[in-house]
């Protein structure tokens, strides 16, 4: 049998020649024999390198998947997540009366837009708490006003009623 069409034969065809070889062995079979049983051994390291390379092939896409995954969750974190959170710390500071200070640069033109208008909001905070506490006192100046009389600086009837109230 030549060896052209010995690498032609599958797995089991040349198992089936190896079994037929071996029931009548001659010198001439022994010699197509140990041709067929390293052509066997070959098919075989060729199968077992295929298995090897597909489990490499294979482990290295899982392996470059996972990088992509974790790259592109960074960078969620980094051009999204991150400046969210400084917008919602800024919002408590804010909230808490506070000035806030200069915001870091972010590349989401969105929330760059929100964190540029910030430094507005907390300005106009302090003035609105700087004008409430204008308005409490002014408020308190009028409340004693009215219990007081213009001319003499007297408590008046209205302060009488409101002692004997509380009284």
């Amino acid at each position: 049998m030549s060896e052209r069409k010995l690498r032609r034969m599958s797995r089991t065809e040349l198992i089936d020649v190896i079994d037929t070889l071996r029931q009548d062995e001659t010198p001439q079979d022994t010699e197509a024999l140990r041709r067929v049983d390293a052509e066997r051994k070959r098919l075989t390291e060729r199968r077992r390198f295929w298995r090897v390379l597909r489990g490499t092939v294979s482990t290295l896409i899982v392996v470059a998947a996972i990088a992509v995954l974790l790259a592109t969750l960074l960078l969620i974190h980094l051009q999204i997540l991150r400046p969210l959170s400084l917008l919602s710390q800024a919002l408590r500071t804010i909230r808490s009366g506070h000035s806030i200070s200069e915001l870091p640069r972010v590349r989401i033109r969105e929330l760059q837009d929100v964190l540029d208008v910030l430094p507005d909001i907390s300005r106009h905070m302090d003035e609105l708490n700087t004008r409430s506490g204008q308005l409490a006192q002014e408020r308190d100046q009028y409340a004693d006003l009215s219990f007081r009389d213009a001319l003499t600086g007297v408590y008046n009837r209205r302060a009488l009623e409101e002692t004997m109230e509380r009284i």
